[in-house]
C-alpha cells in the first residue's frame, strides 16, 4: 500500500487503502464466525512415535499416563512394515475404562490373541511403567516391573520378523 511519510515515525495512508484494509479485516472476521465451529471443534490432535530401526526380540518399556475419555486409545506396540507376515505385540489402554489394559498378539491373517487384564489403579491419573519381553518362545507383559501375563505357543514362534516399536 503506497503511503506518505510525515516524519520518521508516522505515515499517512491514502483513504482508499484504509477502506481496503477495513474490508479485508471485516472479511476475515466474518469468515472466522462462519467457520468457527469447525475451527474450534477440530480438536483431533494426536501423536505417534515410531522407531526408525526394526527389532527382533528384546525387552521394551515405556512410561504412560493414558488419555481418559470415550474414543481415546493410548498404546505401545510393535508393528511390521509389511502385510506379510503380519505381526503385532500390543499394550492398549482405552480411555473409557479405568481399570483395564488390553494385551494382545496379532499374527498373520489378523488372528488376535487378546487378553483384557484388570489393573488395581486408574491408568489415566498418573504415569505407570508398561513393557513386554519378546523371545522366540514367549511374550511376557509387565506393569511397574511386575510380570502380569505371558503367552507362548505356535503363534509366538511364527513371529520371527523384525518390527518397529510404536
Amino acid at each position: 500500500v503506497p503511503c506518505t511519510s510525515l516524519n520518521q515515525n508516522r505515515y499517512v495512508f491514502p483513504r482508499q487503502s484504509i477502506y481496503s484494509i477495513k474490508f479485508y479485516l471485516y472479511l476475515l472476521i466474518i469468515l472466522f464466525f462462519i467457520f468457527r465451529t469447525s475451527i474450534l471443534s477440530a480438536q483431533t490432535h494426536g501423536a505417534e512415535y515410531r522407531t526408525i530401526d526394526s527389532y527382533l526380540y528384546g525387552r521394551f518399556e515405556t512410561s504412560i499416563k493414558s488419555s481418559q475419555g470415550d474414543g481415546f486409545l493410548s498404546s505401545f506396540f510393535t508393528f511390521y512394515d509389511s502385510a506379510d507376515p503380519w505381526g503385532e505385540i500390543d499394550i492398549e489402554l482405552l480411555g473409557l475404562y479405568d481399570h483395564t489394559v488390553d494385551l494382545n498378539i496379532i499374527t498373520t491373517g489378523q488372528a488376535s490373541h487378546i487378553r483384557q487384564h484388570y489393573i488395581p489403579f486408574n491408568p489415566h491419573l498418573e504415569f505407570h511403567d508398561y513393557g513386554f519381553e519378546w523371545t522366540p518362545e514367549y511374550v511376557a507383559w509387565f506393569i511397574n516391573g511386575e510380570e502380569i501375563y505371558r503367552q507362548s505357543g505356535a503363534h509366538i514362534t511364527e513371529m520371527d520378523s523384525a518390527q518397529k516399536i510404536m
